[in-house]
């Protein structure tokens, strides 16, 4: 019978884990590379671009090793998550921004 009582506490404490172990991102990006001055994650959904002296809210989702940005209702890139890099192709031309 004591075993049954530990399960719960047990298995509840598992779950708490098993969720803080799934695909993350967080902090400042930027770079040489990056067209943005900085991507700055922030949350669990939002993600604030600096580009051009003008910083601007958007969401983000993650999908795998995918990052994916919206930036309005037809601003949407997909970043490939690399180390610690995010990788675009924009306009033909390959992107990177990297942790700041």
């Amino acid at each position: 019978m004591p075993t049954r009582l530990l399960r719960l506490p047990v298995l509840s404490s598992l779950s708490f884990v098993l969720a803080g172990c799934g695909p993350s991102i967080s902090g400042e990006y930027g770079g040489d590379d990056c067209f943005f001055d900085k991507l700055t994650f922030s949350g669990e959904e939002t993600v604030y671009i600096t580009a051009f002296g003008t910083e601007a809210a958007g969401t983000y989702r993650l999908d795998g090793d995918r990052v994916i940005l919206n930036a309005g209702p037809a601003e949407m890139l997909v970043f490939t998550k690399n180390g610690n890099n995010l990788e675009t192709t924009l306009l033909g031309d390959k992107m990177v921004c990297s942790k700041l």
